[in-house]
């Protein structure tokens, strides 16, 4: 075969190739998300500390808890999450200390 031959050959493949060939489907648009902005969620802080003397023992604890918004639904109801924790020390009449430590971590759902 001569080179005339071949390019005749390649150029009916390049146009079958180019005939046959599917038109590149567009992609249907993302929906777009509508975000909106939202208020800085209310958070509370709650701190206490309570000491007493009874007779020979004294008690001191210390406890705290804090709060913060999550979510809010439209009909009112809050999602809140809280961390809270305490410490007390409880001092005998030998001299002796006593030590209870406590902590929770929760979810909470309201209204």
């Amino acid at each position: 075969m001569n080179s005339r031959t071949l390019l005749c050959i390649f150029t009916v493949l390049v146009v079958v190739a180019l005939a046959s060939a599917k038109p590149k489907q567009r992609r249907p648009e993302q929906e777009k998300q509508n975000v909106q902005k939202q208020e800085p969620s209310q958070s509370k802080v709650k701190f206490g500390v309570k000491a007493g003397v009874d007779g020979t023992k004294v008690n001191v604890k210390a406890q705290g808890r804090v709060e913060l918004e999550l979510h809010r639904t439209d009909s009112g109801g809050k999602v809140t999450g809280y961390l809270e924790g305490s410490h007390e020390m409880q001092r005998e009449s030998d001299g002796t200390w006593q030590k209870k430590t406590g902590g929770q971590i929760g979810i909470e759902m309201r209204g």
